[in-house]
């Protein structure tokens, strides 16, 4: 029997994960987290209670692991102190990274891979709470993995993840419009491609990560092959049946009407996110859910929930009136 520690993971990806682990047996799991997201989740584990950013980490002293899988990881501060304690006491290392760590305006609407341009990183970003520098402070992260030699390691970059218990609502607030015949603003017609994850088949890449040596270090951990923010929305209408009438401004002029990409407008980011995920696929080879199947399947979880309003998403009702809003067919 292995042993896996398991920073974070009682959330989204790593309830995903546990449930793979689980499933395939042949692993003790130990959870170290602060205790306060779904503290009561997994009873029959072994819970360390600790903040990463604290002297908490004394608490994995003595303590030896076959793997850690890292989900907490959104600042560097003590990152160096936690990763000297796994030194000689986890044989592998992996680290939940993003996308968002990719400086898209140096990218030039290409398509990204590894070794795309990244953010650079600054004295004062650590310390923002809002996350204004996410992407700067996950890099940062990622540098410091980068320098570690005393076990393996893999950094895994995944896109926007969608699927069962999503708590950020990105997708499903277009869901919920859908199925509930609601009209859709899309800016500029959609027609920036996106690249998203499916949280099930992450968990599986994790799971295939976490048993098999791999010839890399970091991989994009998308699983859909680039599509146009039209294309999603037109296949999760086909599959709801919605009749949702979709409406389009060009982008300029959605946000000078106060609504930001993002954080208004979930999916829309104002720019290509088209990431390849060539390497993952030849080195991890998995078997991913098709697009259509994976939409399917996060339709019948909030079937289960019984489509309660989306937290996320903040489109008035009256931008549908702005004169010279297009209709899309």
């Amino acid at each position: 029997m292995k042993k896996a520690l398991i920073l974070g993971g009682t959330q989204f990806i790593g309830r995903q994960l546990i449930r793979t682990i689980e499933n395939a047996g042949g692993y003790e799991i130990t959870l170290f987290n602060r205790g306060k997201t779904a503290p009561g989740l997994f009873p029959h584990l072994e819970q360390i209670s600790g903040d990463r950013y604290t002297d908490d980490i004394d608490r994995l002293n003595n303590r030896s692991w076959d793997i850690a899988v890292d989900f907490s990881c959104y600042f560097p501060k003590n990152f160096r102190a936690l990763l000297k304690k796994l030194e000689g006491h986890a044989g592998k290392y992996i680290h939940i990274s993003t996308i968002s760590v990719y400086d898209l305006e140096k990218n030039n609407r290409a398509l990204i891979t590894e070794d795309s341009p990244l953010y650079s990183y600054g004295p004062g970003e650590e310390a923002d709470p809002a996350k204004a520098h996410y992407g700067q402070n996950k890099r940062e992260c990622e540098r410091i993995v980068l320098e570690q030699t005393a076990f393996e390691k893999i950094i895994l970059r995944p896109s926007l993840v969608y699927g069962e218990y999503d708590h950020t609502d990105r997708l499903y607030y277009w869901l919920y419009r859908l199925k509930n015949n609601l009209p859709v603003l899309i800016p500029g017609k959609g027609k920036d491609g996106m690249t998203f994850t499916y949280v099930k088949d992450l968990a599986t890449i994790l799971f295939t990560g976490m048993n098999k040596t791999v010839p890399g270090i970091v991989y994009n951990a998308v699983t859909n092959s680039p599509l146009a923010l039209s294309g999603y929305i037109s296949l999760m209408k086909k599959i709801l049946g919605s009749k949702s009438e979709s409406w389009s401004l060009p982008a300029e002029e959605v946000i000078a009407h106060g609504i930001s990409p993002g954080n208004d407008l979930p999916l829309w980011y104002n720019t290509p996110v088209e990431i390849s995920n060539q390497k993952l696929v030849h080195d991890f080879q998995p078997r991913l859910t098709s697009l259509e199947d994976s939409l399917r399947e996060t339709i019948a979880y909030y079937d289960t929930l019984g489509w309660p309003e989306p937290k996320a998403g903040k489109v008035p009702g009256t931008v549908f009136s702005i004169p010279g809003i297009e209709k899309m067919m």
